[in-house]
């Protein structure tokens, strides 16, 4: 873990110092200006004494506080005439919460520092991450048989409280894997940790870990507090491979009331038939969700076209 964080310290670092560079650099051309150097050095001597004058209970504050506020309008002014604004002066962090630090104010870790982890910690045993969609892109002009966006928010609402088990199934290109790409980042932006990924890069990923003789890896699977499979039963089948390592992950997190989304193509009958009665029993447990979740309807990309 010591390494991960290093890379992260590193990633921040770099963010921070970009964007602070590039205010500090619009600072320096602006303070080239001799009117403005003479306004914004007069502005941080008024501001400097107005908050003394404030912090000591001056009888006179409002003199102080009349002279820094002319300062500051007097300083915009001269700034718009050089086509600035103070806003072109203040960095612009890439996370607006932590200021590319990675934690808040009372110290817990920001979403974009545990996205970070679960990024690094994916690629450590060579799981790429991919980019989530949001809500905000469901066209109700494109996606009018979708039905689910409205009761996918939900679940993201009272989350962790959903079953365990969820299913989308139904035809390509009906919507699946874009809810349930809106569902990953809706609740990493809320600072769960999810892992998204395909059927055949989780297979990849059984395969290395058989190759290995290794089961650490699989941990980051069981213990994410959600795990998204995407596009179920387009991976080729292993028998002491796939279906071995899937069952195991499933039983480890229904042991662990950790709650797993799948997309696929497949209907009961054929997963029950491709994967066998161990696994299809953690995929449609007493706990599952999958009824009200078939998605019908033609392909949204053919539509677009």
């Amino acid at each position: 873990m010591s390494e991960i964080t290093a890379k992260i310290d590193e990633y921040y670092a770099s963010l921070r110092g970009k964007a602070e560079s590039r205010a500090e650099r619009t600072l320096e051309r602006a303070l080239r200006d001799p009117e403005f150097s003479k306004v914004d050095r007069e502005f941080q001597q008024a501001r400097i004494a107005y908050f003394r004058a404030e912090a000591s209970k001056e009888k006179n504050l409002s003199d102080y506080k009349s002279r820094f506020e002319a300062l500051k309008t007097k300083r915009k002014e001269v700034l718009a005439e050089l086509k600035l604004t103070e806003d072109d002066l203040t960095p612009h962090y890439q996370c607006a919460a932590c200021h590319d630090t990675g934690f808040l104010g009372n110290g817990e870790a920001c979403s974009c520092y545990r996205a970070l982890v679960r990024k690094f910690k994916m690629e450590e045993i060579g799981i790429s991450s991919v980019p989530y969609r949001s809500f905000q892109e469901a066209d109700p002009k494109l996606t009018p048989y979708i039905p689910f966006v409205y009761y996918q928010k939900k679940y993201c609402d009272v989350f962790p409280k959903v079953p365990l088990s969820t299913v989308f199934s139904g035809g390509t290109g009906t919507g699946k894997t874009f809810l349930a790409s809106c569902i990953a980042n809706s609740l990493e932006q809320k600072g769960d940790s999810v892992i998204f990924l395909s059927a055949f890069a989780l297979n990849r990923f059984f395969i290395n870990c058989f190759e290995a003789q290794s089961y650490h890896s699989i941990s980051l699977l069981s213990e994410c507090d959600l795990l998204i499979i995407d596009d179920l039963g387009a991976e080729p089948v292993y028998k002491k491979i796939t279906l071995e390592y899937l069952k195991l992950v499933l039983d480890e997190r229904f042991a662990h009331k950790k709650p797993t989304v799948i997309t696929t193509n497949l209907d009961r009958e054929k997963i029950l038939e491709r994967y066998g009665e161990r696994i299809y029993s953690r995929i449609f447990n007493e706990e599952s969700l999958d009824d009200n979740n078939t998605f019908i309807g033609r392909d949204v990309r053919v539509d677009k076209r």
